[in-house]
């Protein structure tokens, strides 16, 4: 799995336990968002990760798109390793605190407030190590 890589011990700032939880606690909801169509496969992801189990079963080779996303985000995610740029990745489960209360970035996202775009960047800077 790619967050086992010991590329993330150089990125003090990344969020590697929450993303470890992510993956456990929404495994569910993910499979239900992404498990049809070419969200779980396509010919290009086949090209480069394999032939893709049936939809819904990570069993086997699983989901090619899922594979090629993950490591596409690696990529991204050690970019400040490779080329000193910050760069931040910011899940919809994240928690930003608003004057509407604790809320998951998703649900600021669907119902912003005054303060959700300041709750955001504080998240971003604390991310980014700044």
């Amino acid at each position: 799995m790619i967050l086992a890589s010991r590329g993330y011990a150089q990125l003090p700032s990344f969020p590697l336990n929450a993303y470890w939880r992510y993956c456990s606690d929404h495994a569910a909801a993910c499979l239900d968002a992404g498990s049809y169509g070419g969200k779980w496969s396509n010919a290009s992801c086949e090209a480069q990760c394999g032939v893709a189990s049936r939809p819904r079963c990570l069993c086997g080779n699983g989901a090619p798109r899922w594979k090629q996303r993950a490591f596409y985000d690696f990529i991204k995610d050690l970019s400040p390793l490779l080329i000193g740029v910050s760069v931040v990745r910011i899940a919809i489960w994240d928690l930003v605190a608003d004057e509407m209360g604790t809320r998951a970035v998703k649900d600021v996202l669907i119902a912003p407030s005054k303060g959700s775009s300041t709750a955001l960047a504080v998240l971003i800077r604390e991310r980014a190590g700044v």
